[in-house]
């Protein structure tokens, strides 16, 4: 077994997917989560942006449709405690109890969570 030419893993050596060939000619694979369907929203989101951003004149390629109303949807993202849609600008970041504490003021979560007082 050689060595992988880059540092990059490929997506078969990561632990989270099962790799399924599902055709032989062209040779297609499919990506199963091995672990459970945690991954599910993030790939549904992913694909519902480039179903936004990325359509031509026809139309989305994709249509989401739910089981249980039957009707046609678009996946988004609500807050888990009062169901309303959320956005980028309507979250702040707290750090949590597994967070590590900064060595010093101005430390790596400093730098990168808390906003700086406007100009």
């Amino acid at each position: 077994m050689s060595a992988p030419r880059s540092g990059r893993r490929s997506s078969s050596a990561l632990a989270s997917f099962a790799k399924f060939r599902i055709r032989t000619r062209p040779k297609r694979y499919e990506y199963i989560p091995t672990q459970g369907l945690d991954l599910y929203p993030i790939i549904m989101s992913i694909v519902h942006w480039g179903n936004i951003h990325m359509v031509r004149s026809r139309g989305r390629p994709l249509l989401y449709e739910h089981r249980n109303c039957h009707k046609m949807f678009d996946p988004v993202m609500v807050c888990s405690e009062c169901g309303e849609p959320l956005t980028a600008k309507a979250i702040h970041v707290h750090p949590g109890p597994g967070a590590r504490k900064p060595a010093r003021a101005g430390g790596a979560f400093d730098s990168c969570c808390r906003r700086s007082p406007p100009t």
